[in-house]
């Protein structure tokens, strides 16, 4: 399987006039030496989608991602909110402090799924290269 899969649009890089996009999860797969549920999602840790080094990519559930990429938008949103009322009393501590919280409930679980990768990994590396 080839990590990259022709495209018809979208926001991709063009290679000798062909349009293409990475398909994360063969890519994934390849590196992994795994094959992943259709439930599974390959996640950016760092959120660029250019980075796809091993080590910013991790499979975790599709509905996990989704309110993974839902509670970062609210989280950033309080966070901005936050940083507007810095001066000001806000009596709406307590919602702020809820959805800071999920955030990070959210991403702790994404590090339970960081560990599957990099024991998959330890167990694909020879001589210290991937096999």
């Amino acid at each position: 399987k080839t990590p990259f899969i022709e495209a018809p649009v979208g926001r991709c890089g063009f290679d000798w006039g062909i349009l293409f996009y990475m398909n994360y999860r063969n890519y994934y797969q390849e590196l992994t030496k795994t094959v992943l549920e259709k439930d599974f999602d390959v996640h950016h840790l760092d959120g660029n989608r250019n980075n796809n080094h091993i080590l910013n990519l991790v499979a975790i559930p599709k509905v996990l991602h989704r309110k993974f990429h839902i509670q970062k938008e609210k989280y950033i949103n309080a966070i901005n909110e936050i940083n507007d009322l810095i001066y000001f009393y806000s009596s709406d501590n307590k919602r702020y402090n809820e959805i800071i919280n999920k955030y990070i409930e959210i991403k702790n679980k994404i590090s339970d799924y960081i560990m599957i990768r990099d024991n998959h990994l330890h167990k694909n590396i020879s001589y210290g290269r991937m096999d």
